[in-house]
Parts: C-alpha cells; structure tokens; sequence
C-alpha cells in the first residue's frame, strides 16, 4: 500500500533538510517517494507544502488551487507513489485545518500517514525568527509565533492524536546553533524513515544560509535588491566566500536580550515536555547559555570597509562583474550595506559599460509577466520598434515563471541596454506590482503586460506629445483590439458607443468610477511616484490596473486618442480569460477580490464615489446571487454581505427598488453599466 509521509522539522536545521529534499527529488523519486505539490508562494527560505495546512475560507470549501493539490496527492497515492509532504509550521491551529482536510477526502481515506517528527531547541527558533526578520519585535504576529514555538510539544501530541494508531517516529536534533547546515547523520536518519538512501551533506546547498554573524549575513542579503536575480549568480562560489568571511567572526545574536531570557525562563517546563517525547536526556534541548547572556547585534553599525575588501577579494572576477551589475541596475534601491559593496566592485568586463552615464529615460515601459514565454518576445520587439526623440526605458519584471521567460529576458536585456530585467527569485505575493512601480523613476510611465504587445511605432511619443501639450492631463489612453487565442473575431475595447459622452476628448475621475474603460497597455501616466510608492499604495488588489489608473486620475484629467495602437491578447492561461467567456466563473473566482478592490477605492477616497462604486459592486452581488440560485448554494452572497457591509446593504437597498419599480424603469440597463477593463 503507497504511504503518505508527513514529517514536521521543529528543528534550527528545518531549511537544509527541506533544501535536500528539492535538491534531490530525482533520488527520491528514484525510490518511490514522490514530493508534494510545492506552494504558489515562498515565506520560507526553500519550498516546502505549507498552504496544504492552509484555513478553509468561513462557510465556503477549500480554494480551488488548493483543492487540487489534495487531488494531486491523491492520485499519486493511487497510483501506487509513496508520497512526502513536510513543514516547519508549528501553529497548532493549521495543523488542525491539515487533519480536517485529510479526513473529509475520500479519495484519502484509504491511505494511512506515517509521522516523522524533528525536534530542536525552540530557543534557537526564537532567533531565527529575529534572523529572518530583523524588526520581528514589531511584527504583529510575533507574539503567536512565541507562543507556538513554545508549546511544541502539546503541538505535536495533538498531531498524534489526530493521526491515530500510526507509523510515528521522533528525531532528536541537539545543534546549538541558529546557523543551519546540513548534518550527515540528521539526512541519514530521515531517508531512511522514506527507505532511501541518504544523500551527501556536502551536495546540499541551501538557498539561504543562517550564518553565525549578522555582519556576514549582512553581506549575503546585500547580492540581491528586492529579489532581483540577474544577472545570475554562482551562488555555490559566493557562498564559499561568505563561509570564508564568516568563520572568522563571532556568533551573534539578533533576538533581543530580554526576550530570549524570558523565553527561557518560561519555556523551560515545554523543554522538558520535549525531551521526554523523544526520550532525551534532561537538558538536550534547553538554549545553550550564550542564548541567555549575550547581548543583540547592533544593527544600525555599518559594515566595516576591511570586511567588504575582503569578501570581494574571495571571489573571482565574473561574480564581481555579476554582482555589480545587480546593484547598478537597481541603484535607486540599494541600502546602505548595497551601496558600501557597491563601492568595493570595480568596473571591469561585460558590464563595465553599466558605470557609464546615460541620460536618463523619459519615460519607462512597465511590463508584469510570467509564464509568458511564447509571447514576451514580441511585447518587447514592439516596445525597442518604438520612435521616440525622448529616451525610453523598458522595466520587465518576471514573476519567478517556471518556463523560459526569464531566459528570453536575459537574452534580451544582453543584446539592448533599453531593457532593465527584474528576475525575481521567488514568487512573492504582490511582488510583481510592488517591485515593478517601485524601481520607476521617469516622468512618465506606461504598461505593457508580457502577453500584450504594440502595434504602432508612434504610440508612445504620440501620447508623450498629448501630455507635454496639456499640463492638466495625468494621464492618456486609447482603444485596443483584444485578440483571442481560439480564433474569434477580435473586439475593440472600449467601444466608443461605451465611452462617457464628452464635447472633447478629454475624461475625468468621476467618469472612470462608473467603469474601467482604459485597458491597461493604452495607458501613459503622468508617473506619480517618481520619489517611490507611499506607505497607503495598496500592490494587492484586483484587478490593480482600474487602481493605478484611479490614482492618476486624481491629480489630472484624462485624455483621449481614438486610435488603436496596440493589442490586448486573450489566451487560456491569462487571469481574466473568462471575461469573455462566462462572467459567473470569473465572478467565482474573483469576484471577493473585485469586492475588496472596490472597498479600498472608496476607503481612499473618503466615500466621495460611494454610489458609482456600490453599483459596479452591484454585479458582483448579483453574479453570487444567481450562483446561490442555481447551485443552491449561498455562501458566497452570504460573505460578501458579511465582509462590505456597505455595499451589501445598498445592493439589497437598490434591488428592493427595482422590484417594486413600474415594468419599464425595471428593464432599463443600471447607470453604472460600462465595458469591462481588466
């Protein structure tokens, strides 16, 4: 019978054991142990299957992607693979929504799981929370995380209860360390729990390394601005010369003084709770005494000139190129370590040309893409095709794509130093739009996703012109043809039929809120964020482009150019592609989120456009009441009302208006009625 393997590593080491588990799925493989799916996201340093312990939405199943998951699983299992499944997540609570979704699958039913548990000083923990995230003391969600790693041990004995009669082993981990590295003997006893052989500790390099000094640390976190990986890295060289560096200074710690003395004071019966599940000695697993007695790392000290010379002079001349091009390329975000490492790297081979001044772009093409590979090409040869006496700079940020995009970018941003990559290194939520505006500078700025490209050589200076000559304008659009993979007619968008009537063609904010009808590669901004994105910018909402297009809108007018200069490509695997197809199932999936946008639109303009957006919100209301009419099910009508109050209560307001109306006023199409944008 195929065995599902949980194991749950509460130990300092969880990263370098999760890293030999992605480094060496074929050798798993190979023996009959197949991984689970991996999250969409990473708050870990290595994939692991964390959003598999993920709580079920109120009232409603669980998220369709997740959903799959399980099915996944599921039929891997029933195919005769054994399955892993691994996480160092140690609130209790997620663990209770793991056991719930297990049990409520059938198709899961008929395969038992088997229990590996890792056990560590929680002590050391602690510290890595402050190593992951320096400001951790302001986090709000700090003191939960104290209080998990603290109670571990009634953690796992509820996991056990909830699993039953079952395979269940413990794995004893004293290291007294927070620097965590692969241990031979640890590998060891964990594959062989998957009846694998293990492999060597020495292949195994971790995409992050907890290293004894926070100055070394320093150091590694300097070779990549928010994410960005190009130009690549051999991150196996840059790692020998931080281990170098980093021998030679002493262990530190980040986790402040007070805190780690009163977690040890009040953890330690939990210590004792931990050694007696795994039949240790007394003491195995308590903080060793630097824990409780050395003071923090000051973390506002600059790093030392002698200790910068001496890490680049480890490396070899190719990384020193790499990660000088890294920083130039993002000069306008680099801190104050980037740019003492910055100072240190001299200019030399392939990109010593970076060094050299060049006037500064007028205005920067910004283009989100992921997975894009079969179109990303042609959205930038459309964008190096245009005719411009004003200096253009293309941004192309890739969003972690698990094809060739990012290669393409590469390739690109080699032969044209117009194009700027941004690479990111994993897929962090909201990244795309964050990390994007952020690096922006220009006066003005337009979009271009990676599947959309231009179809007009003149597009962008045409529009620059339009704003040069009318200082009241902030931004400009015009009309796209969007293009459908599966062969129909193309459309226009908006129509003109469907834009606002106006004597000129010029357009303003209280136009917009009855309806996005500027598509998002039309646009060219007035850039507003030259000195970067402000605390209140919101990078999370859906769809973002109506957002950013608001934002603009309120510091000008709009204006309008009746041509179409470019395409807007509707494939399968874009994130509106039932747009055109069955608004019921977008509203399904996005509706929530279209609800929250609309709320944070009306937050940030202190209620002013209320009942333009209570109508657009109207239609999401509508779409779930139809789904609980014609599936029976409510849940999603019943949360919309619960989470904005204010627009369910003008929706029941607004319907109960049109139910007692006269026949003729009830048919009349709503006011807010407009296109659709993205």
């Amino acid at each position: 019978m195929s065995k599902l393997f949980l194991i749950h590593d509460f130990s300092p080491d969880s990263t370098s054991l999760f890293a030999a588990f992605s480094q060496h799925a074929p050798l798993l493989a190979r023996n009959t142990v197949e991984l689970g799916p991996f999250d969409f996201w990473s708050w870990e340093n290595v994939p692991t299957h964390t959003s598999l312990w993920v709580k079920r939405p109120e009232h409603r199943s669980l998220p369709a992607p997740i959903s799959a998951r399980w099915s996944t699983i599921a039929e891997k299992l029933d195919s005769g693979k054994n399955v892993l499944l691994f996480t160092r997540w140690p609130n209790p609570e997620a663990h209770s929504y793991f056991w719930d979704h297990l049990s409520e699958r059938v198709d899961m039913q008929r395969h038992v799981p088997e229990l590996l548990f890792i056990l560590g000083r929680p002590s050391l923990l602690l510290e890595q929370h402050f190593q992951e995230y320096p400001t951790a003391k302001d986090l709000p969600w700090t003191p939960n995380y104290l209080d998990w790693i603290g109670a571990i041990a009634p953690t796992v004995r509820q996991i056990q209860e909830r699993a039953g009669n079952v395979r269940c082993e413990y794995l004893l981990n004293t290291v007294d360390t927070p620097a965590h590295t692969p241990r031979q003997h640890i590998l060891d006893r964990v594959f062989a729990f998957l009846g694998c052989p293990a492999p060597n500790a020495a292949d195994i390099s971790p995409v992050a390394t907890a290293f004894r000094s926070n100055k070394t640390r320093r150091v590694s976190q300097s070779l990549t601005v928010r994410d960005n990986a190009w130009p690549p890295l051999n991150t196996d060289v840059c790692r020998t010369a931080l281990l170098e560096l980093d021998q030679d200074l002493p262990q530190d710690w980040l986790a402040p003084l007070e805190l780690r003395q009163e977690f040890a004071r009040a953890g330690a019966e939990q210590v004792r709770a931990l050694e007696a599940l795994a039949g240790a000695a007394p003491g195995s697993l308590a903080p060793p005494p630097a824990f409780a007695n050395e003071p923090e790392a000051d973390l506002a000290a600059p790093l030392s000139p002698a200790l910068v010379k001496a890490f680049v002079a480890a490396l070899p001349t190719q990384e020193r190129q790499n990660i000088r091009a890294r920083l130039l390329n993002d000069t306008a975000l680099l801190n104050s370590d980037q740019r003492a490492l910055l100072s240190e790297l001299p200019a030399e081979g392939d990109f010593s040309h970076m060094s050299e001044a060049v006037p500064p772009p007028e205005l920067t093409v910004l283009t989100m893409t992921y997975n894009h590979e079969k179109f990303i090409a042609q959205c930038m040869d459309s964008v190096l095709a245009q005719k411009t006496d004003f200096p253009v700079q293309h941004l192309v940020l890739d969003h972690c794509s698990t094809d060739g995009t990012a290669a393409i970018v590469a390739e690109y941003a080699r032969k044209h130093p117009s194009i700027r990559p941004v690479l990111l290194s994993q897929h962090v939520p909201h990244e795309n739009v964050y990390g994007l505006f952020q690096r922006c500078r220009s006066k003005y700025a337009a979009l271009c996703d990676g599947d959309d490209y231009f179809t007009e050589p003149t597009k962008l200076q045409r529009q620059v012109d339009m704003l040069e000559a009318n200082a009241g304008l902030a931004l400009c659009f015009h009309p796209v043809a969007a293009v459908f993979e599966d062969g129909s007619p193309p459309v226009i968008f908006p129509p003109l039929s469907g834009l606002p009537k106006r004597s000129k063609p010029e357009f303003y904010l209280a136009d917009l809120m009855k309806g996005n009808f500027i598509q998002t590669n039309s646009v060219v901004y007035r850039w507003r964020f030259r000195d970067g994105l402000p605390d209140w910018f919101r990078p999370d909402l859906c769809p973002g482009d109506y957002y950013w297009h608001m934002l603009h809108a309120e510091t000008g007018k709009i204006g309008f150019i009746p041509e179409i200069m470019s395409v807007y490509r509707r494939h399968s695997s874009a994130l509106y592609a039932k747009a055109f197809t069955s608004t019921l199932e977008l509203r399904r999936d996005h509706g929530m989120r279209e609800l929250e946008a609309y709320h944070a639109y009306n937050e940030h303009f202190g209620n002013r456009y209320f009942r333009s957006l209570s109508r657009l919100a109207n239609g999401v209301f509508l779409d779930f009441l139809e789904i609980a009419r014609s599936e029976n099910d409510d849940s999603l009508f019943q949360e919309a009302v619960k989470n904005y109050p204010e627009f369910g209560a003008s929706f029941l307001k607004d319907l109960k208006q049109l139910r007692e109306a006269p026949p003729a006023a009830a048919s009349r199409p709503s006011e807010g009625a407009s296109p659709r944008g993205q």
